[in-house]
């Protein structure tokens, strides 16, 4: 069941594997937008992974707090 699960969990799931998958693909890339030696599109999804990361963390911390308040 999907009751079961954490809320937020899927969507941090897909922001993590949507940014893995697109700092790979990004970087097969040749026409690529560069700041300084780094493509602008790996930087975003780094920023994205870390969305996720941060996001599935606080969701966690947060269902553990509520389960000491019960």
């Amino acid at each position: 069941k999907l009751t079961n699960r954490k809320k937020g969990t899927l969507t941090y799931s897909y922001f993590i594997w949507y940014g893995l998958g697109r700092f790979i693909i990004e970087g097969l890339r040749t026409d690529s937008l560069y700041l300084g030696k780094v493509r602008i599109s790996q930087i975003v999804s780094i920023v994205i992974i870390i969305i996720g990361i941060i996001g599935m963390i606080l969701s966690n911390i947060k269902e553990k707090s509520e389960k000491k308040g019960k």
